[in-house]
């Protein structure tokens, strides 16, 4: 492509010179600037891949407000770890005796698995999603969802049993 046959604005024409960023400076100099207001919370929205600007106390409310509901999160009264190193031992045992997966990659996986666990005294517990033990989930997933599609469901579904079943 012959970026000079481009119609490009001042502005555009800046972002593609410094070849870096992809805004203009007076625009980094304002989210910077946003940035650095300690009663602004600025995320990531859950879905769609938009920022959400948000009020601190509002945003403190709201999330008080989510992890209050009964119906999405429950206190622990345990750390779920060892409950899901445990089934991951045995999903990944399943696999290896159903030649799924061979010895080597067993091996990875049983490594990637025993990697201590600490939790800083006070943290709440409030879901697996983003835990502790939740990056070491990826390269599971990844080595096998080809070979095990319904893996995910599965999964999902005996978690939604085992919630339901479980007494708040």
């Amino acid at each position: 492509t012959n970026l000079s046959a481009l119609h490009l604005s001042p502005s555009e024409q800046e972002i593609l010179e410094r070849g870096e960023d992809n805004i203009t400076t007076d625009q980094l100099q304002a989210l910077n600037k946003l940035k650095s207001h300690h009663e602004i919370i600025i995320k990531p929205a859950d879905k769609g891949g938009q920022i959400v600007l948000q009020d601190r106390t509002n945003y403190i409310f709201e999330a008080t407000r989510q992890l209050n509901d009964p119906v999405y999160y429950r206190p622990l009264t345990n750390p779920m770890y060892l409950e899901t190193q445990t089934m991951v031992r045995l999903l990944i045992d399943q696999m290896r005796l159903k030649h799924l997966i061979n010895a080597k990659q067993a091996h990875y996986l049983y490594e990637t698995w025993t990697v201590p666990f600490v939790i800083p005294p006070g943290r709440p517990i409030v879901n697996d999603c983003g835990s502790e033990s939740y990056h070491l989930l990826i390269p599971l997933i990844t080595t096998f969802s080809r070979q095990l599609g319904p893996l995910k469901q599965a999964i999902k579904q005996h978690f939604n049993s085992a919630i339901s079943e479980t007494p708040l």
